[in-house]
């Protein structure tokens, strides 16, 4: 679900943009099919470039003997102004991702979905300068899978997301004032992690 998302990060016409903004927090997963039905709770980081527009996430995982952390590949950010109507509070961030794919071996078909939102406040992600930015996002999405036409059967299923999200604001700080890109700040996160003993999915 996550590779097929195409993200929207829609934010108040007042932010003023910082290089990267690293969120974290926990994603919970829940699927049902004819299968049966399965649930999973994983930690989650999110950097956001938010000059080149573009987002990696990291997942968290564990096996028996290691902790371990995936990185996607960057997908692309479109970033629009939304604001609070006249005396009515704060405006909000809002993250809308949406997809679809189709696997050309089995014909499965993916569809999906998510949204998260935020309340704007008054941030410092890089130097002394006061962004625009939720503290928090909490979110929802939902993914229809269709069943495959060719191969093993794989039965139709539903998935349904949430999340919850905090600002890293040390974190986008010393990525900011440190001028780094957003693969430098993505390995800034990993860094971190391997310091507190988790190692790379990928890795042989």
């Amino acid at each position: 679900m996550k590779k097929l998302l195409t993200s929207l990060i829609l934010l108040s016409s007042s932010v003023c943009f910082a290089d990267v903004a690293v969120y974290s927090g926990s994603q919970v997963s829940s699927t049902a099919s004819e299968a049966g039905a399965r649930t999973s709770v994983s930690r989650i980081f999110q950097v956001v470039d938010l000059d080149s527009q573009k987002i990696v996430a990291i997942t968290l995982g564990k096996t028996e003997t290691e902790r371990t952390y995936s990185v996607a590949a960057a997908a692309d950010v479109v970033i629009a102004a939304i604001g609070a109507p006249p005396g009515n509070g704060r405006s909000k961030t809002v993250l809308a991702q949406a997809g679809t794919e189709i696997d050309a071996t089995s014909g499965i078909t993916t569809i999906a979905s998510f949204f998260a939102s935020g309340l704007n406040a008054q941030v410092v992600i890089k130097g002394t300068q006061a962004t625009s930015l939720p503290k928090n996002l909490q979110g929802i999405g939902m993914a229809v899978t269709t069943a495959s036409t060719s191969g093993n059967p794989v039965p139709a299923s539903r998935s349904a997301v949430k999340s919850t999200l905090n600002l890293r604001e040390e974190i986008s700080r010393a990525a900011n004032d440190a001028g780094e890109t957003l693969d430098q700040a993505v390995a800034r996160v990993t860094a971190g992690l391997a310091l507190k003993g988790f190692v790379d999915a990928t890795a042989p």
